[in-house]
């Protein structure tokens, strides 16, 4: 019996396989053989907000960083890449030095689409510096943290149901190319930890507008849930645009240490993630502006909005070495659709 079910299970996972292979190629165009070389500037940003819904005290705090050159490698499924160096030098002076460690993963597939991340960041900058007091004197510079870490773990795995007419791996990965517009509902589940720390209290003590008195030095997040979104690629000649988001339900907790606290929360929560492209591609190299953005969203007692949001931009150039020459296009079973 174990045999039997053992053997249905392989052959039902080899029909999905190969099933999940077919692709309309009037909408899709694949590349089997060629090797993908992504030169590419990115950024990323990192940013902690905290809001008073009782009053008009925010602390919004963010990271000093540089954009980076780096190179990327794809083939097939297989798809990674790494910066290498910065472009310019950050003003010490003016926003600090953030010590940061961000390595973000991407997984493409046909129907199935992954992100993993671990990141760490340590020294912020308040970017609402002009709300301490007496502030206006130091013209040009911002109020500096550089004890203030945050360390966060997390990803997300979708699922594309139109992925016989819809290319994620067109976009992101740039091993395939969209060739008609199309899109496609996903579903997903994700997940995240996220921890906050600091020497003292994470509210400056000398905010113009206090917010409540929050004198904490530590906050924790974990959340997990499903979501549901849209995303859609445009396509004008070998120009393309795409665009999508997903919204996730999240059964949250949150906890705070701090002077005269020590709260620990749990609900549900709802979070947004989006992504976005455009440039111009053929057969023989991809060049575009891709941009994915998350966050992390909870509500304390309905009395502060706590928001910790990353993003990552890439401008990429990305040249298509085919290993073998490529097929005349031809008729396909789909033209009768």
């Amino acid at each position: 019996m174990t045999n039997l079910v053992n053997c249905i299970l392989a052959i039902t996972l080899s029909l999905t396989i190969c099933y999940g292979q077919r692709v309309n190629d009037k909408y899709i165009k694949k590349f089997p053989f060629a090797v993908t070389l992504k030169p590419f500037i990115g950024a990323k940003t990192n940013e902690l907000k905290i809001e008073d819904n009782l009053g008009s005290g925010k602390i919004n705090y963010r990271v000093a960083t540089a954009p980076r050159v780096g190179l990327g490698v794809s083939y097939k499924w297989f798809n990674i890449s790494s910066s290498f160096f910065r472009v310019g030098e950050i003003d010490k002076s003016e926003k600090g030095l953030t010590q940061e460690f961000d390595l973000q993963w991407n997984l493409y597939l046909r129907f199935i689409n992954a992100d993993v991340r671990i990141q760490r960041y340590e020294g912020y900058f308040l970017n609402n510096s002009s709300d301490i007091l007496n502030w206006e004197s130091n013209r040009g510079l911002f109020y500096q943290r550089n004890d203030l870490v945050t360390a966060s773990i997390g990803g997300n795995i979708r699922y594309n149901f139109n992925f016989r007419k819809y290319s994620t791996k067109a976009i992101f990965s740039q091993t395939e190319r969209q060739l008609r517009s199309a899109g496609s509902p996903e579903i997903g589940i994700r997940w995240n930890l996220l921890f906050v720390e600091s020497d003292s209290s994470i509210v400056p003590n000398n905010l113009k507008n206090k917010l409540s008195d929050f004198n904490l030095n530590q906050m924790a997040f974990s959340d997990i849930g499903i979501g549901a979104g849209y995303s859609y690629t445009f396509v004008r000649g070998k120009w393309f645009f795409n665009a999508g988001a997903m919204g996730f339900i999240l059964a949250q907790s949150v906890s705070f240490i701090g002077d005269e606290i020590a709260h620990e929360q749990t609900g549900f929560q709802v979070n947004f993630q989006s992504r976005g492209a455009i440039g111009y591609t053929n057969d023989n190299f991809y060049f575009g502006l891709n941009v994915v953005a998350d966050q992390m969203y909870s509500n304390w007692q309905k009395q502060k909005d706590i928001l910790y949001t990353f993003s990552k931009t890439k401008l990429i150039y990305a040249k298509r070495i085919h290993t073998r020459p490529l097929k005349k296009d031809e008729l396909s079973i789909w033209d009768q659709f």
